[in-house]
């Protein structure tokens, strides 16, 4: 689960770029000699694309983790540190 969690930002990331390949070499400088022009285009995104966006984020994203937060606080009776994890001395937690 923590790796699938891990890789939906950064599948995004790679689809977003493969997408805009040349405009992702001229933000890393290794494009054209076009200078950059940024400018903000509001009206350009649709309300409802970004709406569903945001729905399937906290759909797919947050609620997943939540959900194991809550599981984890569950199991350790409130604790976000596990006792298991305070016996010993600092840097030997995983010697049990």
């Amino acid at each position: 689960m923590h790796s699938f969690l891990e890789m939906i930002p950064l599948m995004g990331l790679v689809s977003v770029v493969s997408l805009h390949w040349a405009q992702f070499l001229r933000c890393s400088g290794r494009g054209g000699n076009r200078a950059l022009r940024y400018r903000l285009e509001i009206a350009a995104v649709p309300l409802i694309y970004i709406v569903c966006v945001m729905a399937v984020i906290v759909l797919f994203e947050l609620l997943p983790y939540l959900e194991e937060f809550v599981r984890g606080l569950r199991a350790n009776a409130g604790r976000l540190i596990p006792p298991k994890a305070r016996r010993g001395s600092p840097g030997q937690t995983t010697l049990r």
